[in-house]
């Protein structure tokens, strides 16, 4: 079988020849030229599938399972991308490349993949350049021209599923979006469509009949009402600055607000000898601040996007992360080559089968009976000054004690506090009714006092208790990791 570019070839020689003139020839060379050789821009729905390439992304990437534990694995992606070049750029997403350190790519009609690098990236808005050894092949043109309408006919193509199965699946506009918010980007320039799609369209063209793209497919119709495309006129203006190497994301790929009780952007992967990678960052961090501000549970990701614009790409980036593996926060500049520094360390802390982290500053006392008869109980102190901690539910610390008496809070303790606070004690319930947690603003012209108390026991003639004070001079970070640590016996 014949290759499509030596059809392409011929057919155009043929044309200017039968033209009969230098003339005909001659206004179809400068298009080859351009193209790259003997290569020209697909012109029609037939020939969508030469320029059309199925991609398998491999290496570390970490994701959030439904109970909050963070997986690192090393298997690969699959998604969809085309060629918009006759020596090898392709357009994809860029939740499908992710900074993968191995990115396949298969062409049409070829079982060896090529490998292909990491040209440029904008990760909000979910568009990646990547690049192959080639010359004198298919690609296609970003229509710019002629704005698309609500009812436009299109044909989306990919390879759906991660399979080698090339489908071409026909649809319409469907609604014209102006902002589309992903686990990973902001769209500010997005479209609804009709074609059927799979996981695995994501990155493939959406197209006219003509054969030009009007959009980068990104979300199937599991995810969303109906599936959505990145418009060809946001892609066209980013192709530049892609061309010349830009990355909007320092080398992090994350993968959107973190499901567990600590609140942060999950970091899904890291570009090797990106400026995330000469600080440290690696895959399963959670980046809890950006430029000195919380990341906030909801509107997470349009946060960071928003910090990294107004930043600019060439300015170190303020953050802070936890990185549940070894027990720490860290906190420095991105764009630097400096490590990210250690700003807590956690270390273990367990009494009669409850467990959790704390600061591994703070001191932690040894058994202890406190009281007389059938009042006393034995506990366990973890605290900065266990004496301020023994004195006052305004001090940081935790306890956790065994007793033949329930050990609760009372209603004095709760007047004392409201007393010092602008506010009631809010209460709130965590982990499946087990620990419950009491939280105050402006305590003592202070940021906030947080109680977390558990009470459990296998032995109905004891009770086992958790108090846990947590104050302004601990930061949020610190605090989530700490109850999030709570096992109970």
């Amino acid at each position: 079988m014949r290759r499509w570019t030596d059809r392409t070839c011929d057919r155009s020689h043929r044309a200017g020849y039968r033209r009969g003139s230098r003339l005909g020839a001659w206004l179809v060379l400068p298009a080859l030229t351009l193209a790259g050789g003997c290569s020209r821009a697909v012109d029609n729905i037939d020939e969508v599938k030469a320029a059309t390439v199925r991609i398998l992304a491999e290496g570390p990437m970490a994701e959030a399972g439904e109970n909050g534990e963070i997986k690192i694995g090393t298997g690969g992606g699959s998604g969809s991308g085309f060629l918009v070049s006759g020596d090898g750029l392709i357009l994809t997403n860029y939740h499908v490349a992710m900074n993968a350190p191995n990115l396949k790519v298969f062409l049409n009609g070829d079982p060896t993949p090529r490998s292909a690098s990491l040209v440029g990236a904008s990760q909000c808005n979910d568009v990646a350049l990547l690049k192959i050894e080639g010359r004198d092949l298919p690609f296609f043109e970003l229509d710019v021209r002629q704005p698309i309408k609500e009812g436009d006919s299109l044909f989306l193509a990919g390879f759906p599923r991660g399979t080698e199965t090339y489908t071409l699946k026909p649809g319409a506009v469907s609604t014209l979006k102006s902002t589309v918010n992903l686990p990973s980007a902001v769209l500010t320039e997005a479209f609804e469509h009709s074609a059927d799609s799979q996981p695995g369209n994501s990155g493939g063209p959406v197209v006219r009949p003509n054969g030009k793209v009007v959009g980068i497919h990104f979300a199937g119709a599991r995810d969303y009402k109906q599936p959505l495309a990145i418009s060809s006129r946001l892609v066209a203006n980013l192709l530049p600055s892609l061309r010349q190497g830009k990355d909007d994301s320092l080398g992090i790929g994350i993968d959107g607000s973190y499901r567990g009780a600590i609140t942060g952007l999950l970091v899904a992967s890291v570009k090797a000898g990106s400026p995330a990678n000469l600080s440290g960052v690696e895959p399963g961090d959670l980046i809890t601040s950006l430029q000195n501000v919380a990341v906030k549970s909801q509107n997470s990701v349009p946060q960071f996007c928003e910090t990294i614009a107004s930043r600019g790409q060439d300015q170190p980036l303020m953050v802070e992360l936890y990185r549940r593996a070894d027990r720490q926060i860290l906190a420095g500049p991105l764009g630097k080559a400096d490590p990210l520094r250690t700003k807590t360390s956690f270390t273990p802390f367990s009494f009669a089968g409850y467990d959790m982290l704390v600061p591994t500053n703070w001191s932690r006392s040894d058994q202890e009976t406190v009281g007389e008869g059938d009042r006393a109980y034995v506990r366990r102190v973890a605290a900065p000054d266990a004496g301020a901690f023994n004195k006052s539910y305004l001090a940081n610390g935790v306890e956790i004690r065994i007793s033949r008496h329930a050990q609760k809070i009372n209603g004095r303790d709760i007047a004392d506090l409201n007393t010092h606070c602008q506010g009631e004690g809010k209460e709130a319930t965590i982990r499946n009714g087990s620990i419950t947690t009491y939280v105050w603003d402006g305590c003592r012209n202070k940021a906030s006092i947080m109680l977390a108390i558990a009470s459990s026991s296998r032995d109905p003639a004891y009770a086992l208790g958790l108090l846990t004070q947590l104050e302004s001079n601990l930061d949020i970070t610190e605090r989530q990791v700490m109850v999030d640590s709570i096992n109970l016996p």
